[in-house]
């Protein structure tokens, strides 16, 4: 069985990685601090899974494409009080208002794009460190494979154990 290659998102380089998490920062903060919010005043479900949707983008994106793990970490936890700030600064825009509502969505978005980006983060170092693809979940990782060979050998014999290793 012939495996597809991944594409590998830890090729960027930083700079790369920084334009487009600057570019995406700065559609949020412009489209918060626009005086008239539009559209989604008129439907509050769909402004509030915006604002998740957005904050969980900004965090899980500085989480898993950020090479530096102090810096990612730093990035995606200071969404919550950008986004914090960013209402405050509404309170003083015409025709937009602070909202406890936008801010609770900010922080459910920010909590699940740390989710994200450390399950992100987790599966390439694992995926490294075993030369396995990890999307399929039936192949098995050599450090296992071995563990398993060295328990169930006698210590005088040669473990013949059938693990199903397939290479990339």
């Amino acid at each position: 069985m012939t495996q597809k290659k991944q594409p590998r998102l830890a090729a960027y380089s930083e700079k790369t990685v920084r334009l487009i998490w600057l570019g995406i920062l700065a559609m949020v903060v412009a489209g918060s601090l626009i005086p008239h919010a539009g559209p989604l005043d008129a439907d509050v479900g769909l402004d509030k899974m915006l604002h998740g949707i957005l904050y969980a983008i900004l965090a899980g994106v500085a989480m898993g494409l950020f090479h530096d793990r102090k810096t990612a970490l730093f990035l995606a936890v200071a969404m919550a009080p950008t986004g914090f700030l960013l209402e405050i600064a509404q309170a003083h825009i015409a025709g937009r208002a602070f909202s406890a509502g936008d801010l609770l969505a900010n922080n459910v978005g920010v909590i699940t794009g740390l989710g994200m980006g450390i399950l992100w983060r987790l599966r390439r170092h694992y995926a490294r460190q075993s030369h396995v693809d990890l999307s399929l979940g039936e192949t098995l990782s050599r450090k296992t494979c071995d563990m398993r060979q060295e328990a169930s050998a006698p210590r005088h014999s040669v473990a013949l154990n059938n693990c199903n290793i397939n290479k990339i």
